[in-house]
């Protein structure tokens, strides 16, 4: 995140964490939320907070990581890969 969005980071965290209650597995919704609670985090004085945002971080980073997560990216890509080639195929 850029300095300019500094200001809105409470407000996108918040946004963030609407879409991510709604959309639990959703790995695009995670990838934000992890770069913001990381922003947030960068940001933050408090101990305390920065190891709430640090915990909210690391739990939609984990969704990214999941094997569930990892089957839905090969699955819906348009673009495979050929696991015995160097680049990829296109559909």
């Amino acid at each position: 995140m850029d300095g300019g969005c500094a200001g809105h980071l409470g407000v996108a965290a918040q946004l963030v964490e609407w879409a991510a209650s709604v959309s639990q597995s959703d790995p695009a919704v995670h990838a934000v939320r992890a770069s913001v609670f990381a922003a947030l985090r960068e940001r933050e004085t408090s101990l305390m907070a920065k190891g709430v945002y640090k915990a909210a971080q690391l739990q939609s980073e984990a969704v990214l990581r999941s094997k569930r997560w990892q089957r839905h990216l090969r699955e819906s890509r348009v673009i495979k890969y050929a696991p015995n080639r160097a680049r990829p195929l296109r559909n």
